[in-house]
């Protein structure tokens, strides 16, 4: 079976109600946990330049109406006349937050959901108040988020290494054909309408596959102009009379200018595309790096200072060896590489007793480098996946907080309970999340 074909598979097939009860939980949470980041984000810089003031109308406004949809601008109390710059805001703000869903080195959900957050809103709010199909517009979400998260599954674990390894960020060049895809289901768009628009995306791979420019801020453009792209493969296809069908194996493809291995491609059916593969991040760092934060912040009496430490012993799985990277002391030649660093954000983590994005602009203050230079990584055999563990000397006393890989993946209580911690004022696309898995979701 060629990719084009499982594609088309997972586009006619999958959806909300036919995925296991872990894997519903799973998609509900999250989807609040980037929403409950939206919210966060949204209070950065990054996210408020994407508004313009002349799309902002107050809240409640033209509700109803039946001519004119407004849109939710989650962490405001306006709203946009623009679908557009609201999908735009949602994934800048998801991603300020270095906090977002991932998997396989990806996070397919800064750029899926909002898409699907815009168009439930344009089908919610051309409905009067109180009409009772609010679920509805929620199940078309859910329905596009499944396929949207199950090509981006597919798609990463086979040209996500492809794409790493030639410099890019696969995030953006996979996950505008999974936005693509969820939009079109949500839309209710033909399935040959919906491959013709990924087929639209995959040409786009010379503009979307961006190169690493390592300690930067460029990855926080990308998203926001994915989803530009994604909007523009999805409302031109039905004026196309041409379209590339072999858009992923065969010529003038993504595969082709991957130099993916026929074989890949046919053997893809084996890929694991369980929604339960799809963890969250809590801290704004690397994905293998952030256990390593988790364990430091358990340990007792924080904050501490270099003086205080002896020494520390951070344990990882011995998969992380091949990372070096995420070994790396300094001196960084920008202090954002620090969040690609084990010891830079475990010294910060400590230090400060909490982790923000904000605080690697101290990767090379001195103290920072002092405690550094403790920190010892070892590999250990009995740890796997996002496995940590740590162990601190201090004044003479050892200290060692362990942390397992189900810590990023949560339940959908204990997920809300994080984010309750994160965001004290409720969100009411959350609230409505709640709502409708307690209604529809178990």
């Amino acid at each position: 079976m060629l990719i084009e074909e499982l594609c088309l598979d997972i586009i006619e097939s999958c959806r909300y109600d036919k995925l296991t009860q872990a894997e519903q939980e799973r998609l509900y949470t999250i989807l609040c946990h980037d929403i409950a980041m939206a919210a966060v984000g949204g209070k950065t810089d990054f996210a408020r330049s994407l508004l313009d003031p002349n799309l902002l109308v107050e809240a409640g406004s033209l509700r109803g109406t039946g001519d004119r949809s407004t849109y939710t601008l989650i962490g405001r109390d306006d709203r946009s006349l623009s679908f557009d710059m609201a999908a735009g805001y949602h994934s800048m703000a998801i991603t300020a937050t270095l906090c977002e869903d991932f998997v396989s080195g990806t996070h397919p959900g800064a750029i899926l959901f909002p898409l699907l957050i815009a168009q439930t809103d344009a089908f919610v709010m051309m409905l009067p108040e109180n009409d009772g199909q609010s679920h509805d517009g929620v199940r078309h979400l859910l329905d596009g988020a499944v396929v949207g998260l199950k090509l981006a599954l597919l798609l990463s674990d086979v040209f996500g290494a492809k794409l790493a390894d030639k410099g890019y960020r696969p995030t953006t060049a996979i996950n505008v054909m999974a936005g693509v895809a969820g939009l079109g289901i949500a839309q209710g768009q033909t399935s040959e309408l919906i491959l013709g628009a990924m087929a639209t995306a995959a040409g786009m791979i010379s503009g979307l596959a961006f190169p690493f420019q390592e300690g930067t801020e460029e990855w926080l453009v990308q998203v926001p102009l994915a989803i530009q792209a994604a909007l523009l493969a999805s409302r031109n296809v039905a004026a196309q009379s041409y379209r590339n069908r072999r858009f992923l194996s065969g010529g003038h493809s993504l595969g082709q200018f991957l130099g993916a291995a026929r074989e890949t491609m046919q053997a893809c059916p084996a890929c694991d595309l369980s929604l339960e593969r799809i963890g969250v991040k809590r801290y704004p760092v690397n994905s293998f790096v952030q256990p390593a934060v988790e364990a430091a912040l358990r340990v007792p009496s924080l904050p501490l200072t270099a003086a205080d430490i002896d020494g520390i012993v951070v344990r990882v799985p011995p998969s992380y060896a091949s990372m070096t990277a995420l070994g790396n002391k300094g001196d960084f030649f920008n202090p954002n590489l620090g969040l690609m660093s084990i010891p830079v954000s475990v010294a910060l983590a400590l230090l400060h007793g909490k982790l923000a994005f904000a605080d690697f602009r101290e990767t090379n203050d001195p103290a920072v480098m002092e405690l550094t230079q403790k920190i010892a990584i070892e590999y250990a055999d009995a740890l796997a996946r996002y496995d940590a563990e740590i162990v601190v000397e201090t004044r003479g006393q050892r200290q060692t907080q362990h942390v397992d890989t189900a810590t990023f993946y949560p339940s959908m209580a204990d997920e809300l309970e994080w984010i309750g911690r994160q965001c004290p004022q409720p969100v009411p696309w959350i609230q409505m999340l709640v709502a409708a898995y307690g209604v529809g979701g178990q």
